[in-house]
């Protein structure tokens, strides 16, 4: 941070933004400043900028007058935004942070960086092994993310995800979906983000993992229960599972029909002089239906 600016100082202007954003990181940040007891300022003109961050105007009393200042917190596309310049020492910070997997969220006030928070999407449990459960699948894994390069590449090797693609825009993570259809593949997309509701909507199949922001809910064709990426590869199995049923259950109806309904018009008789008792021909129109109904079951 900068020589002006001590910690808590640089806590307190990312709380006073974070505690009005609906990024799942912010929790976080809220968390730390709360357990320190570091008191919010009131920000008048908040502006949420999908991708980049977040800013507003800092309002303080100090005796009786009241001073006001811009204040960011976001990534190097929310400075270049703002027309502020990234100080080397802030630079080389942010490089060590996203070589460790950690998101650096770097804070403004007036036209100043004055620091950064990194801050740690820590991988959930079960998510490697529901990565290698899709491999096994013989499904394709990319991790499309907003986060800079190193920080995807941290992430990336950890879990085992083939490709990834960083620094999107939420229009950016949109025309990947649309690019990987383009190639040929019947693209899925998992999410709990608020940026990500345009690629939940361009997906074949869009994905919101439970405790996930209300509007990548709505855009969702499926919602998961929890917030665990397993419970995606259980719905991909089971989406599987179903249309395989539904196969074989074509296969049999059209096998019993074809085969029992000329019989049982006598078609077979004229030709080897065979015939179909009717009453033998009612048990074989319910024993296909009963086989029927016990595959899906």
């Amino acid at each position: 941070f900068s020589e002006r600016y001590a910690a808590d100082a640089v806590l307190r202007i990312a709380y006073s933004l974070e505690r009005l954003s609906e990024h799942p990181l912010a929790y976080a940040v809220i968390r730390a400043a709360e357990e320190k007891h570091v008191p919010p300022f009131k920000v008048h003109d908040f502006v949420a900028l999908h991708g980049k961050g977040i800013y507003g105007t800092a309002a303080e009393h100090d005796g009786g007058a009241i001073n006001t200042m811009r204040i960011g917190a976001g990534n190097m596309k929310l400075c270049s935004e703002l027309g502020i310049p990234l100080p080397q020492r802030i630079r080389s910070r942010l490089e060590k942070a996203a070589e460790h997997g950690a998101s650096p969220l770097l804070i403004t006030a007036g036209d100043e960086c004055i620091g950064l928070i990194a801050v740690a999407d820590s991988v959930k449990e079960g998510s490697i092994r529901a990565i290698e459960a899709l491999h096994n699948m013989g499904i394709r894994t990319v991790m499309l993310t907003g986060d800079n390069a190193k920080t995807a590449e941290a992430i990336r090797k950890m879990t085992g995800v083939e490709e990834a693609a960083a620094e999107l825009l939420p229009q950016d993570k949109s025309a990947k979906v649309a690019y990987y259809r383009s190639q040929g593949f019947s693209p899925a997309f998992i999410s709990d983000g608020i940026n990500d509701a345009p690629a939940l909507t361009a997906a074949d199949v869009g994905i919101a993992i439970g405790g996930g922001t209300d509007i990548a809910l709505e855009s969702a064709d499926i919602v998961l229960m929890n917030k665990s990426l397993e419970t995606a590869v259980t719905a991909l199995q089971l989406s599987k599972a179903v249309v395989r049923t539904i196969k074989q259950n074509l296969f049999w109806a059209l096998f019993y029909n074809s085969l029992c309904i000329p019989l049982a018009a006598g078609v077979f008789y004229t030709l080897f002089g065979v015939k179909l008792n009717p009453m033998l021909a009612a048990a074989a129109m319910s024993f296909s239906s009963v086989s029927v109904g016990i595959n899906a079951l």
